[in-house]
């Protein structure tokens, strides 16, 4: 025969079952709490990492792409500003050279000076000859704008170059009309190289206009003046 409990001791027991079994459902809960605070904490510091990792791949890819552009763009512009040197240095040189009679230079021909009389070379052994001289140009009693004109002239139909003049790296016009500049190379593609000669506001002088351009939009428009030394001697 089963012997029961007091009623006391029974109620207190079921008690102590019933603050136990609270006190179980408070831990599972608190757990499965701390679990999910722990599974957010670790899933915002992976997707913090991604973020930061996206951020910086993404400002990388920029600052090559930007590195990129800026060597292009450095490229073109030094292929550019060698053809304007080059175009220029050949300007310069023919104008020592136009119309010189006397001079220090070998093998200059009349197609090269444009002068009547053949060139004479002075001897370097005479130290008071080493100047320049020039032929008296017609032009000088003319126009401002006719001895400009004449060397611009000459320089276009000059079709015989020998030392120490060569042929121009671009065609010479007659007149004062636009020219397109080669620049010979894929680097500088879609950038438009125009040059203008035109005579100079001082009589004797040229003045030589780049303009450069791409896709219809003017970059930069830049003038040179060239003088030309056989001006100096008209009277």
């Amino acid at each position: 025969m089963t012997k029961l409990l007091p009623k006391q001791f029974r109620f207190t027991g079921t008690k102590c079952l019933r603050k136990t079994h609270q006190k179980y459902e408070i831990y599972k809960f608190s757990s499965s709490q701390s679990k999910a605070v722990g599974s957010s904490l670790i899933e915002l510091l992976l997707a913090s990492t991604l973020a930061l990792f996206a951020v910086s791949t993404a400002a990388q890819m920029m600052n090559n792409f930007y590195n990129s552009g800026m060597n292009r763009r450095a490229a073109a512009t030094s292929v550019i500003e060698v053809a304007i040197s080059n175009d220029l240095a050949w300007f310069r040189q023919y104008a020592v050279l136009w119309r010189l009679q006397r001079g220090p230079f070998n093998n200059l021909s009349t197609q090269v000076t444009h002068t009547t009389d053949p060139y004479i070379q002075i001897p370097p052994a005479n130290p008071f000859n080493l100047s320049n001289r020039y032929e008296l140009l017609p032009e000088c009693s003319t126009t401002t704008t006719a001895i400009a004109i004449a060397f611009q002239n000459d320089a276009a139909s000059s079709t015989t170059y020998v030392a120490p003049i060569n042929s121009p790296p671009n065609p010479v016009p007659t007149d004062n009309s636009s020219l397109s500049i080669d620049l010979t190379t894929t680097v500088a593609s879609g950038y438009d190289l125009a040059r203008i000669i035109q005579p100079g506001p001082t009589k004797g002088t040229l003045t030589i206009t780049y303009t450069l351009s791409k896709s219809g939009t003017n970059l930069f428009e830049r003038s040179n003046s060239i003088y030309l030394p056989a001006a100096g001697w008209c009277p």
